[in-house]
């Protein structure tokens, strides 16, 4: 599919109708004849429009249509060279055959997103993934074949179920032979799971993508390893090799092994209060006279999880380190010393048995107002003012959890 449309001189798209019976405007069936206005962008490049005679623009019909909507139509208009677009009252005409050409000015953000750019690898797989997963479905089992062609753009990478792997020169790391995975991903709202595919893939999920980038798969507190040619092998083994089998993968290759450091703690719901929202939260202790509470983003929804509807409910939480050691972030202590933070991610898990399910994660880091707060030990709202704040760099980075956590070997799926 990827070559196809990469191939193509120009790309019909019938972006009016809400199904394929709909017609082409002006070809199929007829409209009132108006005059074209061509638009330079460039030497080599025109935005051709009709006048238009709605209080919405083209563009933003487009981002509209049904046709935009669906996630097998990603692929057709971010791997095409040229698009025309039939509306019911006007055709567009948007090229971008000149590689240095930045249409995102000229176009709405949302049509703007479903378009290829030259953004270094982390954003555009950023960009892919957080595009196509807010799109439908009408079988779950094409969620891998509908994307293969737009993963299959980007350069020196390797993907595993939609899960992008690069070195390090390619991800902001300055260990150019470090494999990273893009497992660092969120979702804008609890959604429900995807079957026949891994939680730690965004695929595995119906429900839209926040931000996706890439962890280390070997570092000082966490090592990944994935399936390959019967057996759990470290990225670097496989990689260049993982994308030729996506046609057919093997059900074992679901699962990755995690060597890393495990804590169980505690999640409560919570209601609304002075300092937080209702919610799930985990229950992170702090100190002998407080404990924080941080509320993760989750990818299930546990309010219609029985599992999870407990007032009290224990779950092991897994580190996983957000960037590598050699580009870890400076910080100052109390005493006046330097030291290296490491930021880390935490996912939460389920126990299905022979594996874990990931459902949710969160994170010390850059927290949002109201996502982490403090509560005594008889539930009173204890507001995070110095010194007590000065400890949190031990919980955002993996100081507190390897001090805490016990070092385990894991398959998650």
């Amino acid at each position: 599919m990827g070559l196809i449309y990469s191939s193509a001189q120009i790309t019909l798209v019938a972006a009016f109708g809400s199904d394929a019976n709909a017609g082409l405007p002006g070809v199929t069936r007829c409209r009132q004849r108006r005059e074209l206005i061509m638009h330079a962008v460039t030497d080599r490049s025109r935005l051709v429009i009709q006048p238009w005679r709605t209080n919405k623009g083209p563009r933003a019909l487009i981002a509209e249509s049904t046709w935009f909507s669906r996630a097998w139509t990603f692929q057709e208009g971010y791997l095409s060279r040229r698009r025309m677009y039939f509306l019911e009252n006007a055709d567009v005409c948007i090229c971008d055959e000149d590689p240095g050409v930045n249409m995102i000015g000229a176009l709405t953000d949302q049509l703007a997103a479903s378009l290829p750019n030259s953004a270094e690898t982390q954003n555009r797989v950023g960009a892919i993934m957080r595009e196509y997963t807010r799109r439908q479905l009408t079988y779950d089992s094409d969620a891998l074949n509908a994307i293969l062609g737009a993963l299959g753009t980007l350069e020196r990478t390797d993907h595993i179920w939609g899960v992008s792997l690069a070195q390090g020169e390619n991800i902001r790391s300055y260990n150019a032979l470090e494999i990273g995975m893009a497992l660092d991903w969120e979702h804008l709202l609890p959604c429900s799971r995807r079957k026949g595919f891994p939680s730690w893939s965004p695929l595995g999920w119906r429900g839209t993508v926040n931000h996706c980038t890439f962890v280390p798969t070997v570092s000082s507190t966490c090592s990944v390893e994935l399936w390959y040619d019967g057996d759990f092998k470290p990225p670097c083994k496989a990689f260049g090799r993982l994308a030729e089998r996506s046609n057919d993968p093997l059900e074992d290759s679901k699962l990755l092994k995690l060597t890393t450091t495990v804590l169980r703690l505690d999640l409560e719901h919570l209601d609304d209060g002075p300092t937080n929202t209702a919610g799930l939260y985990v229950k992170v202790p702090y100190s002998k006279k407080i404990d924080l509470f941080v509320r993760p983003s989750w990818d299930v929804d546990y309010k219609s999880k029985r599992s999870l509807k407990k007032a009290r409910i224990r779950l092991p939480c897994v580190v996983i380190l957000r960037c590598p050691d050699n580009s870890r972030l400076e910080r100052g202590t109390q005493e006046g010393k330097r030291i290296l933070e490491e930021r880390s991610l935490l996912f939460i898990l389920q126990n299905h048995g022979s594996h874990y399910g990931g459902i949710g994660r969160f994170s010390m880091q850059n927290h949002k107002r109201g996502s982490v707060f403090a509560r005594d030990k008889q539930g009173r709202p204890v507001y995070l003012t110095f010194p007590y704040d000065t400890d949190l760099h031990r919980y955002r980075d993996a100081t507190c959890w390897m001090e805490n956590g016990v070092r385990e070997t894991f398959l998650l799926g």
